[in-house]
This record gives C-alpha cells, structure tokens and sequence, in this order.
C-alpha cells in the first residue's frame, strides 16, 4: 500500500525517501511540459493586450507597463532558466512567482480600470487557475495556496471597486467553481503521477530481485555444468581404463541381454576363435558353444 499524505500529496512513513527520488523523476518529465506551458502562457498573455487597447483608453500604457514590462519579462526569464541547473533547484518559487505575477497583473488591470470594463477581466484569472493546478508541476500544496490567495485578492479588490452585487455573486459563482474544480483536477493529477511512479519503483524493485535470483540460477547451473564436465571426465578416464585392461587381457570378457545375445567382448577373442568382435557381437551365445 503506498503511504502518502493524502493532504500535501507527499511520500511520508517508510516510503518518505521516495519523495526526492519521485521529485528528480518528475523534474525530468515535466520539464518539457513546463517549458510549453511558460511559452503558450506569454503568448496568450501577449495577446490579451489587444483587449487592453481597444478597451481601457488612456490606461494602456499602465497596462502595458504590467503585461510587457513586468509578467512577460518575468516568464520570459523563468522559460530561459529552465535549461540551467539553478532552475532545478529553485523551480517551484520561480514557477509560483510567475504565475502569481501573471493573475496579480490582471487582478490590478481589474482594480485600474473603470466599470464595466473592469469587469471583463476576471475571466483571465480563471485561465490562469487552470493553467497553475493542471499544466505546471507545482506542488499541491503551493496551488492551493495560489488559488485562495488569488480569490482572496480578487475579493478584495472588487469591494474596493464596488462592484455591483449581483456582477460579483456571477463572477464568484463561475470564479470560485472554477477554482475548485481545477483544484480537485490538479489533485488528481499528482496523485496518478505519484502513483505511477510508486506502481513503477515496485517494478523495478522486483525486476531487480528477479535479476538477482536469475544471476544467482546462473552461478549455480554453471557450478552444476561444471561439476558434470568433471564427473564426465573422471567416467571417461575410468572407462578408457578399463577398456584398456579388458582389451589387454588374455582371456575374453563378454557380456550379453537377457535373451542370450552377445552384446560385448574383448578384442582377444579373434585370436582364441578366429572370429573378429563385429561378428560376434549381436549373435546368440548359444551358437558359439560346441555340441557335445
């Protein structure tokens, strides 16, 4: 059963030191993904800023400011970190930073700009959501901390603007489900890749044993080949010895089956009899007794 905190999402009890190994494993294969998700996120951010000219006057500069000066730069950085060691280690607060970065930009576009344009950029927050709890590799625990920041200060910042209150129970109803829902999406997700990884770590565990039992199979069948070479050596060395001796004998040695056939003897014999072993071997003893 694998043992993990199913709060914070982390190996703990006797699996504790999967976690950096898990970790390592994840860097790797997220990185890609990670360098993809930075890219299309200040690309889409980019793009928001047509929103902001045709929409927000002589804000835009200020908008601009926040999108082209401070998020996209700031993303930009973290995308060119991404292939340097420093990025290994310190890529959970870099990804955090950016993204925190990326919805604080729009919740201040929000705060700036005038009803009802102010309005029509909490859906932007929400982008921002999904891609924190379901495209980047952030912890479970710092996602959530993002979300209920991020509501947190979107509250805030309509009471500040006083929005009305049917706009801001539409926009909580949509902004906080969202939030939720891409919660429980991004726990899900860390939870299948950690099991995965876990399922697979087994695996090798056990390919591992089995490598051993089938190293130590080997040894023992070579022992065992070993062993018989010898022992085939030793018969062969003793047969030879002791054909040698029958083969050298003065008198004929033979053997024969059950039903009275010859089935060995000695070489001499051809001197005794006249008759050579080939045959002799095969023939009824019988037949080579004389009648009285």
């Amino acid at each position: 059963i694998m043992e993990l905190s199913y709060l914070t999402l982390r190996f703990t009890g006797s699996e504790a030191d999967l976690e950096e190994l898990y970790r390592k494993v994840n860097f790797q294969e997220t990185l890609p993904q990670v360098r993809i998700a930075l890219s299309g996120g200040v690309l889409l951010y980019a793009l928001f800023g047509i929103l902001d000219y045709t929409l927000v006057g002589d804000l835009f500069k200020t908008f601009f400011i926040i999108r082209f000066g401070i998020v996209i730069p700031f993303a930009a950085l973290v995308t060119m970190l991404t292939f340097t060691g420093f990025y290994q280690k310190a890529n959970q607060l870099l990804l955090f930073i950016s993204f925190f970065l990326a919805g604080s930009g729009i919740l201040a576009m929000i705060a700036l700009a005038e009803p009802p344009v102010s309005y029509l950029y909490y859906p932007g927050i929400m982008l921002v959501l999904i891609m924190v709890f379901t495209l980047v590799p952030l912890r479970f625990p710092l996602t959530v901390l993002f979300g209920a920041t991020t509501v947190s200060i979107y509250e805030i910042v309509s009471i500040f603007e006083q929005v009305p209150l049917k706009i801001l129970i539409n926009n909580n109803f949509f902004f906080i489900s969202s939030c939720l829902l891409c919660m429980a999406a991004g726990y899900l997700l860390q939870y299948k890749s950690r099991r995965n990884f876990y399922l697979n770590h087994l695996l090798k565990c056990e390919k591992e044993k089995l490598d051993i039992v089938n190293q130590e199979l080997e040894e023992r069948v070579d022992e065992r080949t070993l062993e018989l070479q010898e022992l085939n050596k030793v018969l062969k060395d003793s047969e030879k010895h002791y054909r040698d001796i029958i083969e050298n004998i003065n008198d004929a040695i033979f053997s024969m089956s059950p039903d009275g056939k010859l089935t060995y003897i000695s070489p001499i014999i051809k001197n005794m009899v006249g008759y050579g072993v080939d045959e002799i071997v095969g023939q009824p003893f019988a037949k080579f007794i004389h009648p009285k």
